[in-house]
């Protein structure tokens, strides 16, 4: 229990400008539509990106119901649902915006200000702490609206988003540079991957088994299994289990090649669980539906005895023919571009929605198989070849991850004064003034 000084010191922040409470420099709007025009825009949470406020285009916004709010452009919107995901936008335009945006109209704000307010790691923290709802955690107005929040002047409020835009805009631009070499290196490893079996480009081919050696065979995976396996999914808990409990896997367990024992949610302790469904130390396992058809399909080989956790029914397991094919092997070859390819063409549903691919069609996937002894050498020489590009991969991503908590530790110091504006402003004239000599 919250002792009652804890409870009065939630509201507080350590901030060297003048505060108020945030009711009382914005108004917020509530107007809500009956009927949204076709050509307004329409904001849905899982379009806007967290702690970057970067809105990302796709369908989603379309899928969105009734009770919309209303909001227009120099609008900051904030979601109470889930606020530790720091989901929060400064709208460019009028629109339309899921009801779980609160819509601040900035009064003693500027717009960019308010905007990194609500980004800042103190102010997201606090409005976390006061959620309420085990599923859904929802912070309320009238926490938010109460909180104590920094108000400098205008003029000061206008220099910090000045000094945030440039500080933060280089280092999205970092990120964006990184998450490029990202995506090149996890493009050499599918091409490095690809290889293995043809040395053509195949992306577009009608056959994409055209150059594969002609002592390989070409065998259906169905001559491949002892069995092809599908879990069940009973209505589960909305989180995932804990070391000693049931839990049932996420389609998402095998995306991009990895297994994820943390995709998983907790089986309920009224329901009996099925131990014959669950994953073992080199089990392969395969993704059958998915809202992305680029992660349809994708495999991975479960590296360790994972307990209690078992297989969902949009998850495959395949049982290998040990003395014809070696897992390991198997798994190279379902993520090569040939493969995909064959995947591409049996998946049904559109993009967003459900997608699958059925078990006819994994089992007629034709696969292209070498000697045993020649599996080996293949599955010896790309393991080394990956270890080393993981390597990298593991770095690119530390890298992202540290510019990522650089972002919003520079956004929380300037929103709380922590930052001398004098320092900012003496190191930008020596830049005018060198740029104008140079």
């Amino acid at each position: 229990m919250k002792s009652a000084t804890a409870e009065n010191e939630i509201d507080k922040i350590n901030c060297s400008y003048t505060t108020i409470p945030l009711k009382f420099g914005v108004d917020r709007k509530v107007n809500k539509f009956e009927e949204v025009p076709d050509d307004l825009p329409r904001i849905s949470l899982d379009m806007v990106e967290s702690e970057t406020g970067i809105i990302k285009e796709n369908n989603e916004g379309s899928e969105l119901g009734t009770g919309l709010v209303e909001f227009q452009r120099g609008n900051v919107l904030f979601a109470k649902l889930r606020p530790y995901l720091a989901k929060v936008f400064e709208a460019e335009f009028r629109g339309a915006a899921s009801p779980e945006f609160i819509v601040l109209e900035p009064k003693e704000f500027d717009s960019r200000f308010l905007h990194y307010l609500c980004l800042s790691n103190d102010f997201i923290d606090r409005v976390n702490a006061s959620t309420y709802g085990a599923k859904m955690p929802r912070a309320s107005w009238n926490f938010i609206g109460n909180l104590q929040v920094p108000c400098p002047n205008i003029s000061v409020q206008e220099k910090i988003a000045e000094y945030l835009d440039q500080q933060v805009g280089y280092i999205q631009d970092g990120i964006k540079h990184l998450e490029d070499l990202h995506s090149l290196l996890g493009e050499k490893q599918n091409s490095l991957i690809s290889y293995v079996i043809t040395p053509q480009d195949v992306q577009d081919s009608d056959n994409p088994l055209t150059g594969v050696p002609e002592h390989w065979e070409v065998i259906r995976l169905k001559y491949l299994l002892n069995r092809l396996e599908q879990g069940w999914s009973p209505k589960c808990n909305d989180h995932p289990s804990k070391r000693d409990e049931w839990g049932v896997l996420k389609a998402g367990a095998a995306n991009n090649g990895e297994f994820h024992p943390n995709e998983n949610k907790a089986l309920p302790n009224d329901k009996e669980p099925r131990p014959e469904l669950g994953v073992s130390e080199g089990d392969l396992i395969m993704n059958r539906a998915s809202g992305s058809a680029d992660l349809l399909g994708s495999v991975a080989i479960v590296p360790q005895n994972t307990s209690k956790l078992m297989l969902c029914d949009k998850l495959f397991r395949l049982h290998v023919r040990n003395e014809v094919v070696l897992s390991e092997y198997l798994y190279i070859v379902l993520r090569s571009k040939p493969l995909r390819h064959q995947i591409n063409k049996e998946i049904s549903g559109a993009e967003g929605l459900a997608n699958n691919i059925p078990q006819s069609a994994v089992k007629n996937l034709k696969i292209p198989i070498p000697s045993r002894s020649e599996q080996k050498i293949i599955v010896e020489n790309i393991s080394q070849r990956e270890n080393k590009l993981d390597d990298y991969l593991s770095k690119t991503n530390r890298l992202i991850s540290l510019l990522n908590e650089k972002r919003q530790s520079i956004i929380t110091k300037a929103i709380n004064g922590q930052i001398d504006l004098r320092t900012i402003e003496s190191t930008n004239t020596q830049e005018a003034t060198y740029g104008k000599n140079s």
